[in-house]
């Protein structure tokens, strides 16, 4: 009886760690990027954590320019270049003593994607695909052309996913030359700007969007083109784009 009772409580240890073992997987793999700053060369640092540093956190030291991002880097050990045209990727130990009492990992982006982002999170594998952009990755996420004019279109999302997917405004259109889809210059030489609301899908799993590009693009010469689009999940720090192509005669 007692070598039952030992083999049960044995078994309940078993249970229990690999129960613990996949949460840890759980929230690695849910891990958010829920603080942005946005430094004065235009790239953005993106946190999945508040890391202590002096007497705030990182984020602010950032924010009130008490650290460069060349500051911040070189006090972190190099871990690996990823073969994405050159993303860095580094590793906080907290016996440093300098950002806080927890390890972290941090990523550079410099990807063939134009990605020059920075993410700072607790787990290494939150990191992964970051730098790299997402086009029509998303399963039950599509867009098709309802409408097309000679500078207007309408279009309509359907987003059948389990996930909540945030839409804007934003879009940019991109012409095929060469079997190669090339982004469009803009007419106009100010910053387009966009109005910052978000949307999501209704009840019948569709947004509408009207897309007027004359101010943006003018008058599309004859060729294959396609209006991109892009989307994500709040904190979720992955941009997914969407596509869908039409033709000016």
């Amino acid at each position: 009886m007692k070598k039952v009772i030992n083999f049960l409580i044995c078994l309940m240890l078993i249970i229990g760690i690999a129960g613990c073992g996949n949460k840890r997987m759980e929230q690695t793999e849910n891990e958010k990027f829920t603080t942005v700053n946005t430094l004065d060369d235009g790239r953005k640092i993106y946190f999945a954590l508040d890391i202590p540093y002096r007497d705030g956190n990182l984020s602010m030291s950032f924010t009130n320019n008490d650290i460069s991002v060349d500051e911040f880097l070189n006090k972190l050990e190099y871990i690996d270049t990823w073969k994405d045209g050159g993303s860095k990727v580094y590793k906080y130990n907290k016996s440093n003593e300098v950002f806080g009492n927890d390890n972290f990992y941090v990523v550079a982006c410099n990807s063939m994607d134009n990605i020059k982002d920075i993410y700072v999170a607790k787990h290494l594998e939150s990191l992964s695909d970051l730098c790299s952009i997402k086009i029509n990755d998303l399963d039950g996420v599509s867009m098709t052309i309802k409408e097309i004019m000679d500078t207007k279109a309408v279009v309509i999302i359907t987003d059948t996913s389990d996930r909540e997917n945030i839409y804007g405004e934003e879009y940019r259109i991109d012409k095929k030359e060469n079997d190669v889809w090339v982004t469009l210059d803009t007419v106009t030489n100010e910053d387009v700007v966009w109005n910052s609301i978000g949307y999501s899908v209704g009840d019948d799993y569709t947004l509408e969007f009207s897309i007027d590009w004359k101010d943006v693009y003018g008058v599309l010469e004859s060729g294959k083109y396609r209006i991109v689009k892009s989307t994500s999940e709040a904190g979720e720090g992955t941009t997914h784009y969407i596509t869908s192509e039409f033709v000016i005669k």
